[in-house]
């Protein structure tokens, strides 16, 4: 194609700048090695977190529990939860509602969600909160730190909208992955917010909408702003049995280097692009 656009990294200056702003802040860690609720302060290093407090979730390879988020009586409406920037390293967590239908559901809002730091550690978020809000969200972050987020029910929004991507699926950390499942939704809502799969060379990243009414929703309009599937490195995008993909602008291949694949499969799976999809971009 003869169409071109400016490819848009992601700004380690920012990060940097971003850390060093939160430098700060309290950190708090989940010291359990089982399920429990996330105002039990038991089960944290410093009592039950604060609303700027950074959160470390990092039990070790293989430790798999559940942290709960208590409603408040249906009649109260949301509870909602707070807290600094969230980091998911070695083990795999879940963030769950409370069960029972006399609970109304629960709101958790973060300034960036991380999953995968540490070398050669897969690092696994998973939820069913009703929201889940961040205003980015890296899955992969770290050289050698595969990340999978499971969205496996209510609703995930990256809301930020700067000059960089808001949403990186295998940012450092090849093999990460996104997954939305039947039911579920991921929203990227900034004014420019965007997403990227496989953002790094020699990284690869994937990700997969898939069963009746997965939904990825991306809400800008703006063209500086696209879904990027393989940036630099190679991503991979699959929308499969009902899932649904919406953005504006797409770019398969967004830059000299770089390789995207896309497959849409199955009955009532779709991807609307309300703009333009570029293929092999640059």
């Amino acid at each position: 194609m003869n169409a071109t656009r400016a490819f848009r990294p992601i700004c380690v200056l920012n990060l940097l700048f971003a850390a060093i702003s939160t430098a700060s802040a309290a950190t708090d860690a989940w010291i359990s090695n089982v399920s429990g609720n996330f105002t039990d302060g038991a089960n944290w290093g410093s009592g039950i977190p604060g609303a700027t407090d950074n959160l470390v979730f990092n039990r070790g390879s293989g430790v798999t529990y559940t942290v709960t988020f208590p409603g408040q009586p249906i009649a109260f409406g949301a509870k909602n939860y707070a807290t600094g920037s969230v980091a998911v390293a070695a083990n795999n967590v879940t963030f769950a509602p409370s069960s029972g239908f006399i609970f109304g559901p629960s709101f958790y809002t973060v300034p960036a969600i991380t999953i995968g730091d540490l070398p050669a550690t897969p690092s696994i978020l998973n939820t069913t909160l009703q929201s889940l809000a961040a205003a980015t969200a890296t899955i992969g972050l770290g050289s050698g730190s595969p990340g999978t987020l499971n969205v496996n029910g209510g609703s995930t929004s990256v809301t930020g909208s700067t000059s960089d991507y808001e949403l990186v699926i295998g940012n450092n950390g090849s093999g990460s992955v996104l997954k939305v499942a039947a039911g579920a939704q991921l929203n990227v809502n900034g004014a420019l917010g965007n997403a990227v799969i496989g953002e790094n060379a020699g990284v690869t990243g994937t990700a997969t909408v898939a069963g009746a009414n997965a939904s990825w929703s991306n809400a800008s309009n703006d063209s500086t702003a696209p879904l990027t599937i393989g940036g630099l490195g190679t991503g991979v995008l699959n929308v499969t049995t009902g899932g649904h993909l919406d953005d504006f602008d797409a770019d398969i291949a967004g830059a000299a280097g770089s390789t995207g694949t896309a497959f849409v499969d199955g009955v009532g799976s779709n991807w609307t692009n309300r703009g333009t999809l570029y293929v092999g971009n640059l």
